[in-house]
């Protein structure tokens, strides 16, 4: 039988949504790095939604509240490997500072160029740690 049945296509499908999902740092210290920063990349989002009266804002709040989550999870594992809570916590305001700034360079730079690309890495920061989730 060749690849043009049912099951083939299930398989594209199983195949482009495992290639769609971001793969999740083996290491405890780097899963900690990376749910600290998405959450501050969400909240500085839901944020600005939140200032703007958007619909998604809840959305957003609550990927936030997952990765925060998450991050509750693996912090003791985290700790073991050398993380101290300020890290943490750095890690979340660095997350907020890069999407704050895109989302402030997308709306003020009088350059249209400069603010699309702001606009798109921003997307693009946001869309990454959405994989992670879902």
């Amino acid at each position: 039988m060749t690849g043009s049945g049912p099951l083939s296509v299930c398989g594209a499908v199983l195949f482009a949504m495992s290639a769609a999902a971001l793969a999740l740092p083996d290491r405890p210290d780097e899963r900690a790095e990376l749910f600290a920063t998405c959450s501050g990349r969400l909240d500085a989002l839901a944020t600005r939604q939140r200032a703007r009266l958007e619909p998604d804002a809840g959305d957003s709040d609550r990927l936030r509240a997952e990765f925060e989550m998450l991050l509750d999870a693996v912090m003791p594992m985290a700790q073991e490997a050398g993380v101290v809570e300020v890290q943490a916590r750095s890690w979340r305001h660095r997350g907020w500072r890069e999407v704050a700034y895109l989302m402030a360079t997308a709306d003020y730079n009088p350059d249209r160029t400069k603010a699309a690309w702001a606009w798109h890495d921003m997307t693009l920061q946001i869309s990454d740690c959405r994989k992670v989730l879902l």
